[in-house]
């Protein structure tokens, strides 16, 4: 009879214990998805810090070409001034 009662408080005392285990691993789950976000946002601003680049080359781009049509058109005043100036 002593036996079965020590079998029951020896299963009683397992049963946090198993809890505990569960809590645990629970945890780590919880722990693994924070990762994975973390993960996630980072590639998300690499992404975003990609896109400045780009339009940022972008930007440089149309400012050289405005540079250069802006040349072409003084170039172009010029030759006017120039053509009548000759035919005065």
């Amino acid at each position: 009879m002593s036996s079965g009662k020590s079998a029951k408080i020896r299963a009683r005392s397992a049963k946090p214990g198993a809890s505990s285990v569960k809590a645990g691993v629970r945890s780590a789950k919880a722990g693994a998805s924070s990762a994975k976000a973390g993960a996630s946002s980072a590639k998300a601003g690499a992404s975003s810090a990609k896109a400045r680049v780009s339009s940022a080359k972008v930007g440089a781009s149309s400012a050289k070409a405005e540079a250069s049509s802006a040349k072409v058109r003084a170039s172009s005043a010029k030759a006017s001034e120039k053509r009548k100036s000759e035919s005065e």
